[in-house]
């Protein structure tokens, strides 16, 4: 239980320092410190949420006229 717990707190932590340090996306170049968006075109990029939002947007209009 103790390990669970420790795993816990360190998985807390990576999360908070990840949303609050500045990074940059790699697909516009803006810099963001929101927590980032997964990019639809391989599903590792981490991407800004502004650009998170224009893939999932894309991907939708995409699927609705096929």
């Amino acid at each position: 239980m103790d390990l669970l717990r420790d795993d816990l707190d360190l998985l807390h932590e990576s999360v908070t320092r990840k949303i609050f340090e500045i990074q940059r996306c790699p697909k516009c170049g803006k810099e963001f410190t929101e927590y980032p968006a997964l990019s639809r075109e391989d599903n590792e990029t981490e991407i800004c949420p502004e650009c998170g939002i224009e893939e999932a947007v894309e991907a939708f209009v995409l699927a609705t006229n096929n």
